[in-house]
């Protein structure tokens, strides 16, 4: 079983052929499979993207929370002084009810409309007074 020398270096040559293809097929497996995973951490179910937008809705909703807290805090102040100082209730009925003691007067006050007192500065100016 004698090899003949061009069998032989078509043997070594063969070889290093074959293991270059296998080599550029992992080689491309391995950059397929790192840019699907990081694809997949970018754009995925729990990729940058989402995680961006959940810290920016985190953020809007702890602005809203703090908001409601001040609202809330302001609106127990007005329970407590509503349960516990009977002016503020007498206060609240006159300013929203429009509602007097008995024995007060309402006088309600008119200003001129802003027709009237062009008229009014216009008669002046012209040395005619206008009598209401």
């Amino acid at each position: 079983m004698s090899i003949s020398q061009n069998e032989e270096a078509s043997i070594t040559t063969s070889i290093p052929r074959r293991k270059r293809p296998k080599r550029r097929k992992i080689k491309f497996l391995i950059i397929l499979t790192t840019a699907v995973l990081v694809g997949n951490s970018i754009v995925g179910e729990r990729g940058l993207i989402v995680m961006l937008r959940a810290n920016r809705e985190v953020s809007a909703l702890s602005e809203a929370i703090s908001s409601l807290q001040v609202e809330n805090t302001i609106l127990r102040k007005e329970i407590r002084e509503l349960q516990e100082e009977p002016w503020t209730i007498e206060e609240l009925a006159r300013q929203e009810l429009g509602l007097i003691e008995p024995g007060e007067k309402l006088f309600i006050v008119r200003l001129k409309q802003a027709d009237d007192v062009k008229a009014s500065r216009a008669s002046s100016d012209s040395g005619i007074a206008k009598i209401d």
